[in-house]
């Protein structure tokens, strides 16, 4: 899955979340792909299409497209590399994403417990009880599915 992408000069860098693959950086120009993998290993295609580079960006598993359309293409086998700093900032990402997730559902809990408690001044606006006393049980059911939503 995509984390980040930069482009510059017809570069474009792409850093994944991926079990094997750590980042790409693919050359409009001439169509090179370089990818990095977690092992520190790099590979060069050559004359990748960019109807093929965008699928290999785009696709939440990056593996899978590499096997089935990125190999076909030929290839170096170049320099091993370190990849503590890719590594750091891949995990930097996803602990962002990790927690962008968890305040869009902390907030939904907290929409839906508002929800809640504002029915309950809902006989003052004119609804009925039995009214109330529905919306309030669907308010409730509603709240109880986004704290599961938030404990898984």
């Amino acid at each position: 899955m995509l984390l980040k992408k930069q482009t510059q000069d017809g570069i474009i860098s792409a850093l994944y979340a991926s079990s094997s693959i750590l980042a790409s950086i693919y050359d409009t120009a001439n169509g090179n792909l370089t990818i990095t993998f977690k092992v520190g290993s790099q590979y060069q295609y050559a004359n990748v299409s960019e109807a093929d580079y965008v699928r290999f960006e785009i696709d939440d598993s990056q593996g899978i497209i590499l096997n089935t359309h990125i190999k076909k293409y030929p290839f170096l086998r170049l320099a091993n590399t370190d990849v503590k700093l890719l590594t750091e900032e891949i995990s930097g990402l996803k602990a962002v994403m990790v927690k962008s997730a968890a305040e869009e559902k902390k907030a939904n809990i907290v929409f839906a417990l508002k929800n809640s408690l504002s029915l309950t001044h809902g006989i003052l606006y004119g609804l009925t009880q039995d009214d109330v006393d529905t919306m309030f049980k669907d308010s409730l059911l509603m709240l109880q599915s986004k704290i599961n939503d938030f404990l898984t």
